[in-house]
């Protein structure tokens, strides 16, 4: 999860170039607006230390915020990329105005019991933009925070005084729950962010509920 422009797809980067060559790897992205997947997501070879990354499958619900109005084709969206596919690993990257409760929610009923193991939530912040209160007191924006198992911090190299001074501020809020701080800090040619630092279980509470990635159970 994260606002737009937090670095989400700078982390599905990093994430997807750590995949290993015997696993299959999918991504089901949201996107607000009619707009085709970016090529940014196309992990460099040189990057990920493997020729396989290219297999990764990406599937796209577009045209709505698939919490709510785009609801049935996400379902139907991520039936097909299981089936088609039958990935180990299911990262999900949510539109930035999607609310978090509503999504994990949905991925959490009976229908997906058998075919999903939820893992760690996470939600990208930028922490340059958290001068802007408009931001801190925005009702999505403190969704996001409080319903994360890691808080990933990106566009750490231009980070200033003040930028800390903000994120302090951030870190006394009552909807900060004390999670893990992880930095996101984009080179093209060193993964900073290592998967094992996320591939964590996801604490089902019931003010904590939202989804970054999902795993597949194929038992």
């Amino acid at each position: 999860m994260g606002f737009l422009g937090a670095g989400k797809t700078t982390l599905l980067n990093q994430l997807l170039a750590q995949k290993p060559s015997h696993e299959t790897w999918a991504v089901l992205m949201n996107e607000a607006g009619k707009v085709e997947v970016s090529e940014a997501l196309i992990v460099p070879a040189e990057l990920s230390g493997n020729t396989n990354v290219g297999s990764v499958a990406v599937k796209q619900v577009i045209g709505g915020c698939m919490c709510c109005t785009s609801y049935l084709p996400m379902q139907m969206g991520l039936s097909r990329l299981l089936s088609q596919t039958r990935p180990s690993r299911l990262f999900i990257e949510a539109t930035g105005i999607g609310h978090p409760a509503e999504l994990i929610q949905q991925l959490s009923t009976s229908h997906w019991a058998t075919a999903l193991s939820l893992q760690a939530v996470l939600t990208v912040i930028n922490v340059t933009n958290l001068h802007d209160a408009r931001l801190l007191n925005h009702d999505i924006f403190q969704a996001q925070v409080s319903n994360a198992d890691l808080i990933v911090l990106s566009h750490n190299d231009v980070m200033q005084p003040e930028d800390d001074a903000a994120l302090q501020n951030l870190l006394k809020q009552n909807y900060y729950k004390n999670q893990p701080l992880l930095k996101l800090e984009p080179n093209s040619k060193q993964i900073h962010l290592l998967f094992a630092q996320i591939n964590l279980p996801h604490r089902m509470r019931p003010e904590r509920q939202q989804i970054s990635y999902v795993k597949l159970d194929h038992q």
